[in-house]
């Protein structure tokens, strides 16, 4: 299984070589072999059918995104499929207090990373809330700090009109 995530917004040309994946547009080239992921975020990037089964055969998910840069179409393995099965059954069968403890970690990380977010934004007011609000984080999030910490972030990021319900 790979470990490289590819996020593509530029428009480019996708194409298989001696098994690179190569970007035309950057002149990168990324093994395939390593590629797990690759979500292609622009109408214009032109990808052959032969790149696809390239990456597909070596176990990647290509993720196509539509005009408004929200994913529509995930392209996955057909076969082989069971290497990501098996990590799902292996969470599947986590105990209690392990996912509980899991999950703590997710929002404390999440909450965090939105506080990096709005410190490189230069609000560092907001962030600092948000660091609390990590540091307060308890088990499975009983006290739904990722919620509280979504009041905080989103309009402290976007203004205070923002709605995460609009069409943009």
């Amino acid at each position: 299984m790979g470990f490289i995530n590819l996020f593509l917004g530029a428009e480019c040309f996708l194409k298989v070589k001696n098994g690179q994946l190569i970007v035309k547009e950057d002149a990168e080239t990324f093994p395939v072999e390593d590629i797990n992921c690759v979500v292609l975020d622009n109408l214009r990037t032109v990808v052959t059918t032969y790149t696809l089964n390239q990456l597909i055969a070596a176990g990647a998910t290509v993720i196509l995104c539509d005009e408004k840069h929200t994913p529509s179409n995930v392209v996955l393995p057909y076969q082989g499929y069971y290497k990501r099965l098996s990590v799902l059954e292996l969470q599947h069968n986590l105990s209690k207090p392990r996912k509980k403890r899991l999950w703590q970690q997710i929002v404390k990380q999440k909450l965090e990373g939105q506080a990096d977010c709005l410190r490189f934004f230069g609000n560092t007011q907001a962030a600092e809330k948000l660091q609390k609000l990590a540091l307060a984080v308890v088990s499975n999030d009983a006290d739904n700090k990722e919620a509280e910490g979504a009041r905080i972030y989103f309009p402290a990021l976007f203004g205070g009109g923002f709605t995460r319900g609009e069409d943009n």
